[in-house]
């Protein structure tokens, strides 16, 4: 499909998948079928486990209503260790207002967009134009997205409705669901070299950002995914942040708050790699 395609030079034989389908009996995307596949996925999580093999990374590039309550907040608590990635969502302008749409203004009602609000081992991803600015489909939030990852015309795989059994077809096609795979790809790699906690894979991508004054008050880092600095932990950044975990910007200086010095140690012998965070004086 287009959304495995994105990142299939990358990862090819490093990481596998596992696609899902998250329709009911007639292909329509309701809140209790994405619920049963959630709960197909604890099961297959815990199955794998016996073989070594865990779902470390979940990809969620699609978006349903839901009211807070759904069994998979439930699920997803129990399943601590593994990051969930999803997709901020798609419109050009609200109909009524004609304005981008914010989702911070939506209360919580947007899956899996505002899972972020609710749970530490989820992130939401934004689709990044090609010009470096938010794109101009894609929902944004301060409250709820993470970060941007490229979403516009983005090259993959398709399939060929013609010869079907043709494997090279490829394709154009925009979105934040072309988006969430590339910070999933990031993650799962994370997960390879030895990363075991959901939470610091997390954070690690979203510090490791590049920073970007166009994406101020459109997502939570002002910035967008850099794959090669993230898994760089080997030769780590050090990333200045302010103890609120609001990203600033370096240029300007908001020297009005506190900050910290975080960096991330890799995986090393049996320790599955830590952050270590140091306050500075100004």
């Amino acid at each position: 499909s287009h959304l495995t395609g994105d990142h299939r030079a990358a990862v090819a034989g490093r990481i596998r998948l596992l696609p899902i389908k998250i329709t009911d009996e007639e292909r329509v995307l309701n809140s209790a079928a994405v619920g049963r596949a959630m709960t197909f996925l604890r099961y297959q999580m815990f199955r794998k486990s016996h073989r070594s093999e865990p779902v470390h990374v979940i990809n969620l590039s699609f978006a349903v209503a839901h009211s807070g309550s759904e069994p998979y907040n439930e699920l997803m608590e129990k399943m601590r260790d593994t990051l969930f990635v999803g997709a901020a969502g798609n419109v050009h302008r609200d109909f009524f207002s004609g304005k981008r749409v914010n989702l911070d203004d939506l209360d919580g009602t947007l899956f899996p967009a505002m899972l972020p609000i609710r749970h530490s081992n989820a992130m939401t991803v934004a689709a990044l134009s090609e010009n470096g600015t938010i794109a101009d489909f894609s929902y944004f939030g301060l409250e709820t997205v993470d970060l941007a990852a490229p979403g516009e015309n983005i090259l993959s795989t398709v399939k060929d409705f013609d010869n079907p059994d043709n494997p090279t077809a490829t394709g154009f096609a925009s979105g934040t669901s072309q988006a969430a795979p590339f910070v999933s790809m990031t993650a799962g790699l994370l997960f390879l070299m030895g990363f075991t906690d959901a939470e610091l894979v997390r954070r690690r991508i979203i510090s490791s950002t590049d920073f970007r004054p166009q994406l101020n008050n459109f997502v939570w880092s002002s910035g967008s995914l850099n794959v090669a600095k993230a898994l760089d932990v080997y030769d780590d950044i050090i990333d200045l942040v302010a103890i609120d975990g609001v990203r600033r910007d370096p240029v300007k200086g908001l020297l009005s708050r506190p900050l910290n010095i975080r960096v991330t140690l890799p995986p090393e012998g049996s320790s599955p790699g830590r952050e270590l965070t140091f306050p500075i004086e100004q």
